[in-house]
């Protein structure tokens, strides 16, 4: 199912001298469950579930037309997989299937890399890694902007019946996956008390304050972060979720108590996957 993998600037798979022969771990995550027992009688309470980590094995195989260019190859992999460092390292993968993913990565133990008697120009490579992520996201950033409601009307004397409607406030994200997706919201003022709604899933949160023309609010609803400017945390002025964007259809409304016309809200988002 995964015909290439790129890490650190080095891409393996389909085309390549590195095979990917085994990859297990993207069917989902691992499952986390609240439990607590019964006090007192038979049975217990599981209030919640949580999709928690990804643990995954990959089995390579290399293969080379020298000792030492296979020598090459395999320092290569090693070198690129070799990933225990402060943070975490982005893996881009395409499927068989046509889908181009993402998602980010540590080594979870030892690269098992053997010499092995009578071959030394091939040889097989395990790999473990870990994903904090528990979704596997599209490598395309989409963006989706939106501005608030503009009444509409007509001159008047006017043929009747007339409609007076409004444009504005709504646009619609459709998340083709089979995972959430907790978007990049970034809101241009002048605006007084922002508020996103997901009117497909009820979702919605509200910013309270007066912000001007120069004023620039990005809420990254996957890292709960609130900033002003990109400097100034205003997290004690946002009220309500954290929204996700659901799988199929969701409806973001923006809506605010004043605004002027340049008032816009960016949606920033990615397909999200928890299988595939």
């Amino acid at each position: 199912m995964i015909k290439n993998i790129t890490i650190n600037s080095y891409t393996i798979g389909d085309g390549t001298d590195v095979t990917i022969l085994d990859a297990r771990g993207f069917g989902s995550p691992r499952v986390d469950n609240a439990i607590y027992p019964n006090s007192g009688r038979h049975g217990s309470q599981l209030p919640n579930s949580y999709w928690r980590e990804r643990n995954m094995i990959i089995e390579l195989g290399l293969r080379s037309s020298s000792v030492a260019n296979y020598a090459t190859l395999r320092n290569n992999v090693l070198k690129a997989f070799g990933l225990p460092r402060t943070g975490n390292a982005l893996m881009q993968f395409s499927t068989l299937d046509g889908k181009d993913l993402q998602m980010y990565v540590q080594l979870r133990n030892e690269i098992d890399a053997p010499f092995e008697k009578g071959r030394i120009s091939s040889g097989i490579m395990r790999l473990e890694l870990v994903s904090p992520d528990s979704y596997m996201n599209s490598q395309t950033l989409n963006e989706s902007t939106v501005g608030l409601p503009v009444a509409g009307g007509t001159e008047i004397p006017t043929e009747i019946p007339l409609s007076l409607t409004s444009s504005g406030g709504v646009v619609t994200i459709t998340n083709t996956g089979n995972g959430m997706y907790k978007p990049r919201i970034i809101i241009d003022g002048p605006i007084q008390n922002p508020t996103i709604l997901n009117a497909t899933t009820g979702e919605q949160f509200t910013i309270t304050g007066t912000f001007l023309s120069v004023d620039q609010i990005i809420i990254d609803c996957d890292a709960e972060t609130v900033t002003k400017n990109g400097v100034l945390n205003i997290l004690e002025d946002f009220s309500g979720d954290f929204i996700s964007l659901g799988l199929g259809v969701n409806q973001i409304n923006f809506s605010a108590s004043s605004y002027e016309a340049d008032a816009l809200a960016t949606i920033q988002w990615r397909l999200s996957y928890l299988s595939i």
